[in-house]
């Protein structure tokens, strides 16, 4: 259920980094669908960063009311405080029940100075 965006290639102390999640599921015929968001009550976005701390944050939609089933988190200035491999996952509540995205893996990057 879902699928997960990063940019290409993220730096240490890079912040305004968009992070995409799309929410999707299967219908009854197999075929994959847009999760709407409109009733969502929450869109966490989880990070695990290469020295294990974790960052905990919530989402916005994308393109309101989100029918798309698209939400994002834009890094703020010392979140991405680490170089390694990173991890992402996406955590959606709706009235009825709470579901996760499938994770995914991304590299931090150092700089040179």
């Amino acid at each position: 259920m879902s699928c997960i965006e990063c940019p290409k290639e993220i730096h240490v102390g890079d912040y305004g980094t968009r992070f995409k999640i799309h929410i999707t599921e299967c219908d009854d015929d197999g075929v994959e669908k847009d999760v709407p968001l409109a009733t969502a009550t929450m869109l966490r976005v989880w990070f695990l960063k290469s020295d294990e701390t974790t960052i905990d944050e919530v989402g916005t939609i994308l393109n309101p009311p989100g029918d798309d089933g698209i939400y994002y988190y834009d890094a703020q200035p010392g979140e991405i405080s680490v170089a390694g491999d990173w991890q992402i996952q996406g955590q959606v509540t709706f009235p009825g029940g709470q579901w996760h995205s499938c994770s995914a893996e991304f590299e931090v990057f150092p700089n040179i100075l």
